[in-house]
């Protein structure tokens, strides 16, 4: 039987000011019927945000079957972006979708995997949460069978200042939109 982690991303974005609270709610997913995954861990942490910003931390949440480890950056000047993926294809494709965003140390060497598994048919919609650097460029990148497209988003720009050409096609229909958050929001 075959078992992995099912990692749920954020629904929803946060400001933060002093602290953050990080909720985590980790199953094994198993084959089967949705009643068979097992929970390994729910439990929440809060993060104290006063420390310095842009430098790694790292923290353990404990619970009685696994621990969790957190790396974690507090990014300063950040936006949040959400990322909306639409995907139809019609043969079977491994795709990954990841996003970067310049203007951090690690990039583009590191990045939020938004989704990697097979697709196939009917129509897949995701939604991701990620901090942008402001006035920094946020790039998606698509990879089916050796093949890698690219759409990029800036703050501030309507729709994708780069998309990729016409022979996406080729593998299916996928439709990328970013909405950053407004910068007047009290």
């Amino acid at each position: 039987m075959q078992t992995n982690v099912n990692k749920m991303d954020p629904c929803r974005g946060m400001y933060v000011s002093d602290k953050a609270l990080v909720e985590v709610d980790l199953w094994v997913k198993k084959e089967g019927d949705e009643s068979d995954d097992k929970q390994l861990l729910s439990a929440y942490a809060e993060i104290d945000v006063h420390a310095e910003a842009n430098v790694m931390f790292y923290s353990r949440i404990s619970g009685d079957n696994c621990n969790l480890d957190l790396k974690y950056k507090v990014l300063s000047e950040s936006v949040e972006a959400v990322i909306q993926v639409y995907a139809k294809v019609d043969h079977p494709h491994h795709v990954r979708f990841t996003a970067f965003s310049t203007g951090y140390d690690d990039y583009p060497h590191r990045g939020v995997v938004l989704f990697d598994d097979k697709l196939f048919g009917h129509e897949k919609i995701f939604q991701h949460i990620v901090a942008v650097k402001a006035n920094e460029e946020l790039h998606v990148f698509l990879e089916v069978n050796g093949s890698v497209f690219q759409w990029t988003f800036q703050d501030e720009h309507v729709g994708a200042v780069i998309s990729p050409d016409d022979s996406v096609f080729e593998y299916g229909q996928f439709f990328v939109r970013v909405i950053f958050a407004p910068k007047d929001c009290q």
